[in-house]
């Protein structure tokens, strides 16, 4: 049924005919026909030879009943819609299959309901830039296309949803730079771009909802700097992202609710810095971990010095937010990622080796555990110690050890009330004097330093726990 005048619908051969006569005769007929329908399905373009090595649609116009490209095959030759204005209906691409060509949609115009791609397959890159889609809903599902480029640079969204949904575009990258959208929403669920990259920077959003959710990503980067988002905001139960080398909003504006969480630690610091932000920010389970060239050495200088200044955005993020322990995070990866930052080796190497000793013995802060444990190893070691000094063989240090443990708590734990009477008493029973050796002093003076410090670190882990 090449030609139905009832159903106003041109297909299969005829409408390939048509198409191989040329843009002027293909525009002819469609201004004689202009609420027709056009159908491709299952045409194999292909085989069925063209005028050129492009299969060329450039600035064809397609009538307000829609076209079906379903279930096309196109080959690995170059497809080219650049300039065409597709006028109404939908237009679908379903199923269809491009090779290894190009495929060119640039400054065409979309007045159609949906432009629908569902299972297509891609093999190349895919040029989109400065198209007016008008108020088309734009929905790419079930994709498999690795290792290609999107081009949507330029290109105009009104107020029809653009969505991925369900694909893998493994390797793949996605350009969005000064693309304007107005109050349709834009959708990325479920979809796994691998190490490929997303690139909004001065996007404009307008007033609909940008949801990235459940999608996996890998070594790639998210890059959102500078863009506009006057709707809501929500980064989602990402996946894989602790390999994710740039996630940046900066320099970005948010008109209400942002929303990021992800069920493992980010493998880079998120980037909030110079943000506007007007509603409620929620970092749900956010961690973010510091890049270092070698984890294992402590002493070693981070890779990118401006680390530091997003872990204090988010911080003072968390801090509005009243997420006490969440903040406590953020600062502990602003300490790290301050480290060796100065312009003096020797105080880098002393800031340094005091945050080892903060962190060894009480987790920055964060750890209640810790400071006991270590106050209990002090408090025995010193103990042995101060046994040690006054007996001559190991069955004697095993009689005396209890005594040498009690005058041990005397000088870290000075502070009970029996204890300091005890310590007077222990004093003539070990050393049989009122006036201590010197040895005895200086371990004393050495436990009561660290008994200071292990009491502080004690006292700061249960402020930080139960902080209202």
């Amino acid at each position: 049924m090449p030609f139905d005048n009832e159903k106003r619908i041109i297909s299969g051969q005829e409408a390939h005919k048509l198409f191989q006569s040329g843009v002027d005769k293909w525009n002819e007929w469609t201004s004689n026909h202009k609420d027709w329908s056009v159908d491709f399905s299952n045409i194999d373009f292909a085989r069925g030879g063209s005028a050129g090595p492009t299969f060329d649609f450039s600035f064809f116009r397609f009538a307000t009943g829609g076209v079906k490209f379903e279930n096309v095959n196109f080959g690995d030759n170059p497809v080219s819609f650049e300039g065409a204005i597709f006028l109404g209906g939908n237009v679908s691409f379903n199923k269809c299959h491009f090779g290894a060509g190009l495929l060119n949609f640039k400054k065409s115009q979309f007045r159609c309901e949906t432009l629908s791609f569902f299972e297509t397959n891609f093999a190349s890159n895919c040029n989109f830039t400065e198209i007016d889609f008008g108020d088309t809903r734009i929905e790419f599902q079930h994709i498999d296309c690795p290792n290609c480029r999107f081009l949507f640079q330029g290109s105009k969204f009104g107020k029809g949803n653009f969505g991925f949904y369900r694909s893998s575009f493994l390797n793949t990258d996605f350009f969005f730079e000064g693309c304007q959208f107005s109050c349709g929403g834009f959708t990325f669920h479920k979809t796994e771009i691998g190490n490929g990259n997303l690139n909004f920077v001065g996007t404009n959003f307008g007033n609909g909802p940008v949801k990235i959710d459940s999608s996996k990503f890998g070594t790639g980067e998210i890059t959102l700097n500078y863009c506009n988002i006057s709707g809501s905001a929500s980064f989602t139960e990402l996946k894989e992202v602790n390999s994710l080398s740039r996630f940046s909003m900066k320099g970005a504006t948010f008109g209400r609710t942002l929303e990021i969480s992800a069920n493992e630690p980010f493998g880079c610091v998120i980037d909030l810095t110079q943000t506007k932000l007007t509603n409620q920010v929620t970092l749900d389970g956010v961690r973010c971990s510091v890049s270092r060239k070698n984890w294992w050495q402590f002493f070693q200088k981070i890779e990118d010095s401006k680390e530091a200044d997003r872990f204090r955005r988010l911080k003072e993020i968390a801090l509005q937010n009243r997420h006490h322990n969440q903040a406590l995070d953020f600062h502990v990866g602003e300490l790290q990622a301050n480290r060796w930052q100065g312009s003096s080796k020797i105080a880098n190497f002393m800031a340094a080796l005091l945050e080892f000793f903060y962190w060894a013995l009480g987790n920055y802060g964060r750890s209640v555990a810790l400071p006991i444990i270590w106050i209990f190893v002090a408090l025995t070691a010193f103990g042995a110690s101060y046994t040690a000094l006054i007996v001559q063989n190991f069955s004697e240090w095993c009689e005396k050890f209890e005594l040498g443990i009690a005058f041990s708590s005397g000088q870290m734990l000075s502070f009970i009330p029996i204890n300091m009477s005890a310590r007077e008493a222990l004093t003539k029973s070990m050393f049989g004097a009122e006036l201590l050796p010197n040895t005895i002093i200086l371990l004393g003076t050495i436990q009561s330093i660290i008994a200071i410090i292990l009491i502080f670190l004690l006292g700061l882990g249960l402020r930080n726990k139960f902080r209202v």
